[in-house]
């Protein structure tokens, strides 16, 4: 009887430690900052917006480089832009 009764409490052991795994969130765990477009501009001068509004084109006074802020719903991204020799395009006015 003693060995059912360890199983018993094995098996609700497993079961309270399944669903306390399954009902985290790692995400929330996590501190993350999400840039966004004013953030960048900020920093940063326009050169560019596309006819959609979602490719901005910026560089950064100080080096002119450019860099090109591509944003969708709820999302984006920031990336140098490159010559063909993967050389950082620098703004030419």
């Amino acid at each position: 009887m003693s060995k059912k009764l360890g199983l018993v409490i094995t098996i609700i052991l497993a079961m309270f430690l399944g669903l306390g795994l399954l009902g985290c969130s790692f995400d929330s765990e996590l501190e993350t900052k999400t840039a966004s477009s004013s953030d960048v501009a900020e920093e940063n001068v326009l050169i560019e917006v596309n006819s959609s509004g979602n490719a901005t084109i910026y560089y950064d006074p100080d080096t002119k480089v450019m860099y090109l802020w591509i944003s969708g719903y709820r999302k984006g991204g920031l990336t140098v832009m490159l010559n063909a020799d993967g050389t950082p395009k620098l703004y030419e006015p």
